[in-house]
């Protein structure tokens, strides 16, 4: 498995989707931590402006987190019509993972690029715990998914 950890300069996008799409294009793995910049969505509303935002203006940044993580999540699982997966919701099936954003670290090198990354504490596949306290548990929880399943 390998997590690429990105963004974490500061001035990272929040255009995760976009994000996302160019990595997959890249071939990048799927498993990936992008940590939007502790001043990109307040610069997306507030602009360069050094100021405390209105009472309105931290919902507007609160609204641009919650677009992005559904472009990544429900969206895409409605669009492929997979009625079970997209939401964190009892009975569906997820893929997400746990981390520690203080622990996060990758530790892959150049010479050694097959080291897993630190700080990921839990891992759930397709419902079912892979990763426990940052330990793989040897199951394959896993599957191909196929659009003719959800016809």
């Amino acid at each position: 498995m390998t997590t690429v950890v990105t963004e974490n300069c500061g001035s990272g996008t929040f255009k995760i989707s976009e994000t996302k799409a160019k990595w997959e294009k890249q071939g990048i793995g799927t498993n990936a931590v992008l940590l939007v910049g502790y001043g990109t969505v307040r610069h997306e509303v507030l602009g360069d402006e050094n100021r405390a935002p209105t009472p309105e203006e931290p919902e507007k940044m609160k609204s641009i987190f919650r677009q992005s993580i559904r472009k990544m999540s429900s969206l895409p699982a409605y669009m492929l019509q997979m009625n079970d997966r997209g939401l964190l919701i009892e009975g569906y099936k997820a893929d997400t993972d746990i981390f520690n954003p203080e622990k996060i670290r990758d530790n892959a090198t150049y010479l050694d690029q097959h080291k897993y990354s630190s700080g990921i504490e839990y891992v759930l596949i397709n419902g079912k715990i892979t990763i426990e306290d940052g330990q793989y548990n040897k199951t394959l929880n896993g599957k191909v998914l196929l659009l003719t399943e959800n016809k």
